[in-house]
């Protein structure tokens, strides 16, 4: 297989993926946009600035690599 013709096949694959991606993303339902005015039909969002404190999700003791810092080099 030729140098050049190999350098270029990268390119070639994305762009085969990104036409696909462009017109099978057209063709696809999408939901009807809300826009400020109408009416919400639907359920309650409920959003929050900041997360609920609780567990931490770790399990024991954290091992830090390296231990610690000390003035010997």
């Amino acid at each position: 297989m030729p140098v050049p013709l190999l350098h270029s096949l990268p390119l070639v694959v994305i762009a085969i993926v990104a036409l696909l991606t462009y017109f099978l993303a057209k063709n696809r339902q999408r939901p009807a946009q809300y826009r400020l005015g109408e009416p919400w039909t639907e359920g309650v969002v409920l959003w929050s600035a900041v997360d609920d404190i609780g567990h931490s999700g770790g399990h024991g003791r954290v091992d830090v690599v390296g231990k610690a810092v000390s003035g010997e080099w």
